[in-house]
């Protein structure tokens, strides 16, 4: 499970830099864009005009992304501390798997039997996959288009309550399918209202 502060990289022969785009010392950024939704690598982040919780309405940033079935422990999400000031608020880091734990079932990827030498690279990157925990992570750095405030939904400065949905779906009508999605919901800084309580106040249901 990725969490903050950043887990530290294992080097390896394999790998020219520890400093390879995508790694915990330079992530991918992602300067969000909320009127293109799908813009923003595999993310998708939209901004919500209304978020009810404890009492108040908010404005707000939801993220999320499709992991892999049995993937979602290994991502995590939490607020950058140590970035520019201009960023100061609006910068979140996500950690998560450079690949989906699918890729690793190469037996059934080739049960047809084709391309026997496509296998054997194959299977050959699985396992330097598993060697290296290095090559096993990959991080974003997402730039918020404004301050939010992590305490509000999650209760806590830096990290980011993740939330999980799994959804089943068809295909054609005949095939079903199946996949999981991550999603980190975060409300803005400073904005809000009370929600006015919708209860009956009615005599009759008083005491029901």
């Amino acid at each position: 499970m990725f969490s903050s502060p950043t887990p530290s990289l294992v080097s390896s022969a394999e790998s020219a830099s520890e400093n390879y785009l995508g790694s915990a010392t330079n992530p991918w950024t992602v300067l969000a864009n909320v009127d293109y939704p799908e813009r923003n690598l595999i993310f998708d982040i939209v901004h919500v005009k209304r978020i009810e919780y404890g009492g108040w309405a908010r404005e707000g940033i939801d993220i999320r992304t499709e992991v892999g079935l049995t993937d979602v422990h290994h991502w995590s999400a939490w607020m950058e501390q140590n970035c520019e000031a201009e960023y100061k608020g609006r910068a979140v880091i996500i950690g998560g798997k450079s690949r989906s734990s699918t890729y690793d079932e190469v037996e059934s990827y080739h049960r047809n039997g084709k391309f026997a030498d496509l296998k054997a690279i194959h299977k050959q990157t699985t396992e330097k996959l598993k060697k290296n925990p290095a090559r096993q992570s990959v991080y974003y750095r997402l730039i918020l288009p404004f301050e939010v405030d992590n305490v509000i939904l999650s209760g806590d400065p830096v990290e980011i309550l993740k939330n999980r949905t799994g959804i089943v779906y068809m295909l054609d009508s005949t095939l079903e399918s199946r996949a999981m999605f991550v999603n980190w919901t975060l409300a803005k800084r400073g904005d809000g209202h009370r929600i006015e309580s919708e209860e009956s106040t009615d005599l009759a249901t008083t005491f029901d």
